[in-house]
C-alpha cells in the first residue's frame, strides 16, 4: 500500500470515529417527537413478537384489541409446544383478519349510502362503483379461509398425534408400575424415560381401578347410573 493510500485510510477512520461520537451525542439530546404530526407518526409503533420475532405495526389500541380477541382463541385451542402454539397463533390471527375484511366490506357500502336514496339502490350503486374492491375483498376472504382451514387441520393432526403418544406412554407406564409392585420394587417413570411423575402414574392407576369398579357395578345393576340432580331449597 502506498503512503497516499495509507493516509487516506487514516483520514476515513478518523472521520468515522468523529461521526460515531457525533451520533452518540445527538442521541443523548433527542427527546422524541415534539410536534403533533411527529407524535401521530410514532403511534404506529413496531412491536417484535416474543415468540415469532415478527414485527407488527399497529396502534397501541389496535394491539390491545388484537390480543383481547386472539388470546382466548389460542387458550381454547390448548396448544402444547412451540409448533402447536405457532399454528394456534396463525388460526387466531386468521379469524381476526376475517373480521377485519368483513368490517372493510361493510365500510365500503356504508360510504356509498346516502340518506336520500333507497337502501337497495344505494347498495347496487356502491357495488357498481366499487365492484373491483369488493371482488378483491372476496378473494382475500377466500384465501384467509383456506389458510385458516389448512392451519386448523395441521394443528388438529399434531394434537391427535401428541395425545395418542401420551396415552400410549401412560398405558406403558401403568403396566410397568404394576409390574414393579408385583416384584416388590419401586417404579420411577422418569428413570424409565417417561416425562411424568410417579404421582401421575399412581393417579392414573387408581382412576382406572375405580372406573373398572364403577362399570362392573353399573353392569350388575343392569342400567346406567342415574345422574344426581341438585335439590332446591323450598322458598
Amino acid at each position: 500500500m502506498s503512503a497516499g493510500s495509507a493516509n487516506l485510510e487514516k483520514i476515513k477512520k478518523l472521520l468515522s470515529e468523529r461521526q460515531l461520537r457525533a451520533n452518540d451525542a445527538n442521541a443523548q439530546k433527542s427527546t422524541g417527537p415534539r410536534t403533533e404530526e411527529g407524535k401521530q407518526k410514532i403511534r404506529l409503533n413496531g412491536l417484535r413478537h416474543g415468540l415469532t420475532g415478527q414485527v407488527s405495526i399497529m396502534t397501541d389500541d389496535n394491539r390491545r384489541e388484537l390480543d383481547a380477541f386472539c388470546d382466548p382463541i389460542i387458550a381454547r385451542l390448548s396448544p402444547d409446544g412451540p409448533l402447536e402454539l405457532q399454528l394456534a397463533h396463525l388460526v387466531a390471527h386468521s379469524y381476526w383478519r376475517l373480521n377485519r375484511i368483513r368490517s372493510i366490506d361493510d365500510g365500503i357500502f356504508a360510504l356509498g349510502h346516502t340518506p336520500q336514496a333507497d337502501v337497495l339502490l344505494s347498495e347496487a350503486t356502491t357495488f357498481m362503483r366499487s365492484s373491483k374492491d369488493i371482488l378483491n375483498i372476496t378473494l382475500y376472504e377466500s384465501r384467509i379461509n383456506r389458510t385458516l382451514k389448512k392451519n386448523m387441520d395441521e394443528l388438529r393432526a399434531l394434537q391427535t398425534e401428541r395425545k395418542a403418544a401420551e396415552e400410549k406412554a401412560h398405558e406403558e407406564a401403568q403396566l410397568l408400575h404394576l409390574l414393579a409392585i408385583h416384584q416388590g420394587q419401586t417404579f420411577d417413570p422418569q428413570t424409565a424415560g417417561f416425562a411424568f411423575s410417579s404421582e401421575k402414574i399412581v393417579f392414573l392407576v387408581e382412576r382406572k381401578r375405580q372406573l373398572k369398579q364403577a362399570r362392573a357395578l353399573s353392569k350388575s345393576a343392569g342400567n346406567t347410573p342415574t345422574p344426581i340432580r341438585p335439590t332446591q331449597n323450598a322458598a
